[in-house]
């Protein structure tokens, strides 16, 4: 559900700034009044009331009477210009007359002002800052919601930056100029050309030690994750929530930075950072009484509420908003509405959802939202029927997402069909159909994940040749410095002139000696170069044939790997169609056990594959996947959590394999048996530790029931608990279980065979 908030938290910026778009950067009210009243009547007094007419209007908390004050300053503009034949004042008054009535709201006399303005600077006019002010000024007219006439306002703001610019105006200037043009082109839908804008900027901001940029800040951030550049984009929002904290802003760029780290950190799927910042964002909503704000950043916690496990607390915020609101903005009702309708899903009430469907289905058929709002809705409706066993209902909303996929190209939005279709085919019966779409599912998800993984070596490819422009640089910054050391000799050669001349003919013998010398060892080293080269010649014929062997292993062990975990996917895909001709529950469960167990070796095989290290696993990434598809098979996304706290470590496969199935065999007993009584704060946690000494440490306990007071683990008959057993033993190891709070197994590996540790991570996951 993180794709709910993909869409609107950008246009905060673009509302708080259609007010005051070109303030002037002005001397204060008193120094202004004396410079006019100093001032001979020339062109630099045009200019003086039109910054004077600029201080009042842009004035916080200006009232009528500076208003007044302004159009008095800009009519007299109007007069001196006429008067001086100076026709970029006319026009630079004119732009003020535009804003004073804007301000008034005569929006229609503001932009007959500003069209007024602008015909005094065509398009070849020559550059300065009143012509750049009356184009900024006549955009404001101009709406972000319409498609041509956002496009009539990025193509004057572009004529302002260049005025801008060209006219050397003030850096900040510039600067502001160029971030409500990034901000345009941002939601135009072009982030990396506003990226460009954006960046320099900042760089215009900082050159200028211009420090109220928080908003900037936070566009970066967008734009950054925008761009593919997660970990920019969070740096860049965790510098704006600074500075907002610091010189304690509670504006609107506050609601929306903090609306877009919640964003940033919902994507990450850090859930719990993600509500906090949401929760933040909505305070500062609240204290503006911006409703808009309200119902958009409400509906934002609605996600992470219900992936860390409290779609109550979802209903609860959600359904306060919807009563207490009038939500005019259809966009804005069916992001909240479908939300709503997802967290209802989750705790299965059945009826509460389908309520919320029937109410926002005609507006999604006939309402132009934006693709992820319908997206969204649709994954809701077909969670929906999926839960009540309508899957008849299930596939016109399946068609509708094959046709938003079509036109978007995203590979996730491919999957999640591919995947909805497994499961309506499974609940019909169509199980070689549900097995087709299962493997194109799995399919798109290695692509997905192949893409991820290309992109960071191409990254890091980027700051290799970085570093290796910047090693150049410094070798020609020493080759100046040599340079010039050569030309301080020179000039000293030439002081002694005298000296060199009476030394001339011994260096003229001397050399002659030398040369003679030098063409003798030239001959030698010709001859050894020769034999040098011919044996290094025979070690790079062998270095290659070498290569081209290692080379031939890596993509046979890569091949092999591949083809066993192929194989178990058939076998089970094998024990899947079996079981439709099983009627015996407890022969069902034992296929499914078999299946889970085979798909947590299948696992290993496929990261041997996929990964550089064809002799070890990463354990970390393996057990967050293996946890995954356990939640996947039985059907518990949003109702347990997982709690992770696990060391990244390298383990060969002999011990990886044991390991991955005892942990398939605890964490499918926890999903079956610890949550029977109840669903609420459900919970599995997880631990994988490095002991000292080589030593492993795997924890998996749950908060549910436990087992029985009478349970008897060396006696019981239970293939699970004995095949942990078994399995540990063949580790070496020792289990203990026990129950306190529900039900705790802890395995001690004395020796493992470590090929890599990197970082601890802790992580909650909930699906």
């Amino acid at each position: 559900m993180s794709s709910y908030i993909c869409k609107y938290h950008i246009v905060f910026i673009l509302l708080l700034c259609t007010t005051a778009v070109f303030a002037q950067k002005s001397d204060n009210e008193k120094t202004l009044l004396h410079k006019l009243a100093n001032a001979v009547a020339d062109s630099n007094k045009v200019r003086l009331f039109i910054e004077t007419g600029n201080f009042y209007v842009n004035k916080p908390g200006s009232e009528a009477v500076d208003m007044q004050a302004a159009l008095s300053y800009a009519k007299e503009a109007i007069a001196l210009s006429h008067k001086l034949a100076f026709p970029k004042g006319e026009g630079g008054a004119y732009a003020l007359l535009a804003q004073i009535y804007r301000e008034k709201d005569d929006r229609k006399s503001g932009k007959a002002y500003a069209e007024k303005a602008i015909s005094y600077f065509p398009e070849n006019t020559p550059a300065s800052v009143e012509a750049a002010a009356a184009y900024i000024e006549i955009s404001t007219y101009y709406s972000i919601d319409n498609e041509l006439e956002l496009d009539t306002k990025i193509v004057y703001y572009t004529r302002a930056v260049r005025l801008l610019k060209q006219a050397g105006a003030d850096p900040v200037k510039q600067a502001d100029a160029l971030k409500f043009l990034g901000d345009l082109i941002a939601f135009k839908g072009n982030p990396r050309l506003a990226l460009q804008y954006l960046e320099e900027a900042l760089h215009l901001y900082q050159a200028a030690h211009y420090t109220d940029i928080q908003d900037l800040y936070s566009l970066l951030g967008f734009v950054s994750v925008e761009t593919g550049h997660l970990k920019e984009g969070l740096d860049y929002q965790l510098k704006g929530t600074r500075l907002i904290e610091r010189k304690k802003d509670s504006s609107g760029t506050a609601i929306a930075t903090y609306n877009r780290l919640g964003y940033i950190y919902n994507y990450m799927n850090n859930f719990a950072d993600a509500a906090k910042a949401f929760e933040k964002a909505l305070i500062y909503a609240k204290r503006n009484n911006d409703t808009s704000a309200i119902i958009l950043i409400t509906s934002n916690t609605g996600s992470p509420y219900i992936h860390s496990n409290q779609p109550r607390k979802a209903i609860k915020a959600l359904t306060e908003v919807l009563n207490r609101y009038p939500i005019r903005d259809t966009t804005y009702l069916i992001h909240l509405v479908s939300i709503l309708l997802e967290a209802h899903t989750v705790v299965k009430e059945y009826t509460q959802a389908e309520r919320y469907y029937n109410q926002i289905n005609p507006l999604v058929r006939r309402d132009h939202a934006s693709e992820p709002y319908i997206a969204n809705f649709h994954y809701a409706a077909i969670n929906l029927f999926l839960g009540k066993q309508e899957v008849s209902k299930v596939w016109p909303h399946i068609d509708i997402l094959k046709k938003i996929a079509d036109s978007t190209k995203e590979l996730k939005v491919r999957g999640s069909i591919e995947r909805y279709q497994f499961m309506a085919d499974s609940m019909m019966g169509n199980y070689q159909s549900a097995i087709t779409h299962y493997q194109q599912y799995r399919a798109i998800l290695d692509t997905v994940n192949k893409r991820n993984h290309d992109k960071q070596i191409a990254e890091m490819e980027i700051q290799f040749e970085t570093e290796k422009k910047d090693i150049d640089i410094a070798n020609k910054a020493n080759d100046i410095q040599m340079l010039q050391k050569q030309n301080d000799l020179q000039k000293r050669a030439l002081s002694s002139e005298a000296i060199s001349r009476n030394l001339l003919f011994a260096g003229i013998a001397l050399l002659g000696l030398i040369l003679l010398l030098g063409y003798s060892r030239y001959r030698l080293k010709q001859q050894a170069n020769k034999q040098l080269e011919q044996k290094q010649t025979s070690i790079n014929l062998q270095n290659d044939s070498l290569k081209q062997l290692v080379n031939e292993r890596e993509w046979l062990l890569k091949e092999i790997h591949h083809r066993v975990k192929n194989n178990l996917q058939i076998v089970i895909s094998l024990l899947n169609s079996q079981s439709l001709y099983l009627k015996d529950n407890a022969a069902l469960n034992v296929i499914r056990e078999s299946q889970h167990r085979m798909n947590s070796i299948s696992l290993i095989h496929q990261k041997l594959y996929q990964g550089d290290n064809l002799s070890g696993i990463d354990m970390r990434d393996y057990i967050f996947e293996l946890a995954i598809y356990l939640q996947d098979s039985f059907d518990t996304r949003g109702k347990i959590a997982f709690m992770m706290d696990i060391e990244r470590l390298m383990l060969d496969v002999s011990q990886a394999v044991p390991l991955g199935l005892i942990l398939n065999e605890a964490i499918t007993n926890a999903i079956k048996y610890a949550f029977k009584e109840r669903q609420e704060d459900a919970k599995i946690n997880i631990s994988f530790r490095q002991q000292e000494q080589q030593g492993l440490l795997l924890s998996i306990s749950d908060n549910g029931a436990g087992l029985p007071p009478d349970f008897d683990l060396s006696t019981s008959s239970s293939l699970g608990m004995n095949l942990m057993q078994g399995l540990t033993r063949q580790l070496g190891g020792t289990m203990e279980c026990k129950n306190k709070e529900g039900f705790h197994i802890r395995i001690i590996v004395q020796k493992i065979n470590l090929l890599g540790a990197k970082e601890q991570t802790k992580h909650n996951y909930t699906a």
